[in-house]
């Protein structure tokens, strides 16, 4: 009897799970999350609100990774580990990897939600790339992970209260410049779903990012069924949100072949970081692992870098 109620309770949180991270690929994909975008969208305009969203997200799963401690729940942490030059080379790597394929983790889902199939060539590349990646550059050092503790509730739910302010006051100046209302709340709409389905779904399956699943499969862990079942409902949620049940995109072999290369680089990146950019930003940041907001900063660093040598390149070619 014992051993079906924990079948049936085992079955009811996967579902859960399964509910979650299509609700996940549906955001990402209607607020075109993706760090590529949100670089660029600051080089190019000045403006934060991509990077925001982003950020914004991580909060909102501290906001319930603390709200459950609150009601004593139990967490089962992700490792942490040491600083290191890796670290460092591996969120360049992960930039490179995204900038030239033209979208990072996030921005793969949303385009493969878009119908854009070159982009099934990303996670392939991402697997090579973490084979390759422990022949050539060595692992992290894991060390006692920081205590969860020191997140307190009444903190992170200060910290989302700023956040929402400055949405509202975000919204306000939008409306004031005559921008229609929805380009202002769609990084927020996006974070909340993004950021509030995520941590649901850490608190049910542990860090679920596909990403992790790439590298152990890299590894020799194999796929499990939870594995397969996440990945399958995030792209079903995206495809959902672009409306792509078929391609939309025309083939170029060259296209593919940057998804395929760029993939590579980003395996090869978040083997020594460890975590792609989905894992870190939605379970490393809000965890405060250093390594993670170390990751994360030489990410966008390379991205950055590597969008002004294109346009400096670009320029000097056209004249």
């Amino acid at each position: 009897m014992l051993h079906d109620q924990a079948g049936s309770l085992a079955a009811a949180g996967l579902a859960l799970a399964i509910l979650f991270a299509g609700l996940t690929g549906l955001a990402i994909q209607r607020g075109s999350i993706c760090m590529v975008a949100a670089v660029e969208e600051f080089v190019t305009k000045r403006r934060l609100s991509r990077l925001f969203g982003l950020t914004e997200a991580a909060v909102w799963v501290t906001g319930v990774l603390a709200i459950a401690m609150l009601f004593g729940m139990q967490l089962d942490v992700e490792p942490d580990f040491g600083f290191s030059a890796g670290i460092l080379a591996g969120g360049v790597f992960l930039g490179a990897g995204a900038l030239l394929n033209n979208g990072c983790l996030f921005g793969t889902i949303a385009k493969l939600g878009s119908g854009n199939w070159h982009y099934l060539f990303t996670p392939a590349g991402f697997f090579l790339g973490c084979m390759v990646s422990p022949t050539i550059a060595p692992p992290p050092v894991e060390r006692a992970p920081m205590q969860m503790e020191l997140i307190s509730g009444g903190v992170a739910l200060g910290v989302l209260a700023l956040f929402l302010i400055i949405r509202l006051i975000g919204t306000w100046r939008h409306r004031r410049r005559g921008r229609p209302e929805a380009e202002g709340w769609q990084e927020s709409y996006a974070a909340l779903v993004i950021g509030l389905a995520s941590g649901l779904l850490l608190l049910l399956a542990g860090a679920w990012a596909y990403s992790d699943a790439l590298t152990r499969l890299a590894s020799g862990g194999g796929l499990v069924r939870q594995d397969v079942a996440l990945f399958a409902a995030l792209l079903v949620g995206a495809l959902a949100g672009g409306g792509a049940l078929r391609p939309r995109v025309r083939w170029q072999a060259r296209v593919a072949l940057g998804c395929l290369v760029g993939g590579a680089l980003m395996g090869f990146g978040a083997a020594m970081v460890p975590g792609g950019n989905d894992k870190l930003i939605l379970f490393g940041l809000p965890l405060l692992r250093p390594y993670a907001w170390i990751g994360i900063a030489a990410m966008t660093a390379a991205i950055w870098v590597g969008l002004l040598l294109r346009a400096k390149f670009s320029n000097d070619s056209g004249r």
